[in-house]
């Protein structure tokens, strides 16, 4: 097991569904860090998906997140995350 297997491992357990560095970059679990960017930057974050489009981002609040602000966020990144 790696560490970012752990990391994923102890994510998980602790309810949540991947890292964020807000308003820069999210991971889910399953992907940890695809680029190769963990930081000490990074914070646990929770899943949100737009009920339309299935896009998604990672944010730290886990609750209150609207469609409006996942599309918003998504446009800001200037890619498109793999809907799920």
């Amino acid at each position: 097991m790696n560490i970012l297997e752990v990391l994923a491992v102890g994510l998980k357990a602790e309810g949540f569904d991947g890292l964020v560095v807000p308003g820069v970059c999210g991971c889910l679990a399953e992907d940890l860090s695809p680029g190769g960017c963990l930081c000490d930057g990074c914070e646990p974050g929770y899943k949100h998906t737009h009920s339309t489009s299935g896009e998604w981002i990672v944010k730290s609040k886990h609750e209150g997140i609207t469609d409006d602000e996942i599309a918003e966020t998504v446009a800001q990144c200037g890619w498109r995350p793999t809907p799920s």
